[in-house]
């Protein structure tokens, strides 16, 4: 059970966070749709400390100390999955002055990005790692879940395009949200359909994602998951860089 204690802290780091550019917290569905997105903390506290009490005292310290401004900081603490090889991809939202940075801090690196959305203030990319992103889509009930959304070319070049343009409509003309977007994230199928078919409703568990399926095996995706975060803040508050990182997960790039 957590402690009062750090529940305060978790408030104060909460206050603390609420300054920032662009906070943002780990993918996840919301509660009315499959928006797999990073929600602003200034609006959506109630998320934020949901997420950050699945971390240890000594992480949330950690975090506390790192500087919250820093985009390096974000990706440590919200796409760690994709930065240790755990997960396919992430999205990630930041403000637009800070478009050029990401495209730097990935250039020649094995994660691959995409800008899903633009809009005046903000840009959200997919970062992806292309060769397991496409080896997903080439799993058969992946390809059936998809050619249901009317994805009849599964070449990945051809799913983003199309996926960019849907919600694109979604954005800005109010279409429906592009649940495929859950099959890009890794998220399991039938997760991905059992949230459409209950309309975000009778979940058996939720986490990063609402599941519907395999609960232990997921809730075991999900400890590992949060041992990433907690790795990767502990390592960049140590003075490591994320590209040191990825290496480390994926080899030598440059």
């Amino acid at each position: 059970m957590v402690v009062l204690q750090l529940f305060l802290f978790i408030d104060l780091l909460i206050i603390k966070l609420s300054k920032t550019i662009d906070f943002q917290v780990t993918v996840r569905y919301d509660i009315n749709k499959l928006e797999a997105t990073n929600l602003d903390i200034t609006n959506n506290t109630q998320y934020v400390g949901r997420s950050m009490n699945t971390m240890s005292k000594e992480a949330l310290q950690m975090i506390y100390s790192l500087n919250q401004d820093d985009i390096k900081t974000q990706l440590a603490i919200h796409c760690s999955p994709v930065l240790t090889g755990l997960k396919i991809s992430n999205l990630f939202i930041v403000s637009n002055e800070y478009v050029r940075m990401v495209y730097e801090i990935f250039k020649r690196s094995p994660i691959s990005i995409s800008i899903i959305w633009k809009s005046e203030e903000k840009t959200t990319f997919l970062l992806y790692n292309k060769s397991r992103v496409e080896e997903y889509l080439r799993n058969k009930e992946v390809k059936e879940v998809m050619l249901s959304f009317g994805y009849s070319n599964p070449k990945l070049y051809s799913v983003l395009v199309e996926l960019r343009s849907r919600y694109t409509k979604y954005k800005e003309e109010g279409a429906e949200f592009p649940h495929e977007l859950g099959i890009l994230l890794g998220y399991p199928p039938e997760d991905v359909v059992g949230f459409i078919e209950n309309k975000g409703k009778n979940f058996l568990y939720t986490g990063y994602w609402k599941v519907y399926g395999n609960v232990q095996e997921t809730r075991n995706i999900f400890y590992m998951f949060n041992q990433a975060r907690e790795n990767v803040v502990r390592m960049l508050t140590s003075g490591v860089s994320i590209q040191n990182i990825l290496t480390m997960h994926y080899g030598s790039y440059n």
